[in-house]
């Protein structure tokens, strides 16, 4: 990634009459070059600005996008979330009409899993009316909630990507501190990233 490739040193660039160009071609090849040596190659170089946030954006979502595909599937998460995160024995991903799209239970009866569903549609569908009404309408989106049943700590996360929604779901056998919070929002976040990449890997 080349860096500071502001309005000057871009105007230069695309001026004819000038060898920043040449000067950009020389060095990208002695990257190349370098990298073959340590074995590996280079794919892109990205020329980035901070007055131009859109072209560090546009820079670090391929690249993590090209990262993220190499991951085996969105199992992956949910696998590590719950070695992760004491407590948790069960993560189910649900699409915008409460389908499973992927799911993962440490241990216990796999029929449990419908009956969470049922329950998720219920909250899920609570948290819409709640938005609806005059209360709701004040408050900014409404994206997680939390219920407590027969000891276990049900967690709902809204994820929204690419004008699509899902829903992630969490049962955990205590209530989640600002730990377990801040976890569930980056698997959300690496989640809503990984499902707007055109190709990735959904396993049943």
């Amino acid at each position: 990634m080349l860096h500071k490739f502001d309005e000057g040193y871009r105007a230069d660039y695309y001026n004819p009459s000038r060898k920043v160009r040449d000067g950009f071609l020389a060095l990208k090849g002695k990257f190349a070059s370098l990298a073959r040596k340590c074995g590996f190659t280079i794919e892109e170089v990205y020329r980035t600005s901070v007055s131009d946030m859109w072209s560090v954006y546009s820079a670090f979502y391929d690249v993590w996008a090209a990262i993220i595909l190499r991951l085996d599937s969105i199992d992956s998460y949910l696998s590590r979330f719950i070695e992760d995160i004491d407590d948790v024995h069960l993560a189910v991903l649900l699409d915008a009409e409460c389908k499973v799209v992927a799911k993962k239970i440490s241990e216990g009866d796999t029929s449990l899993v419908n009956d969470l569903v049922a329950l998720a549609m219920n909250a899920i569908g609570f948290m819409g009316k709640v938005k609806c009404t005059t209360a709701g309408a004040k408050m900014k989106d409404i994206n997680s909630a939390s219920v407590v049943v027969a000891g276990s700590c049900i967690i709902i996360r809204k994820i929204d990507s690419e004008g699509k929604t899902f829903h992630i779901i969490i049962v955990k056998d205590s209530s989640p501190g600002m730990e377990t919070w801040w976890a569930i929002n980056q698997l959300a976040e690496s989640l809503a990233v990984f499902l707007a990449v055109p190709g990735c890997k959904i396993a049943q």
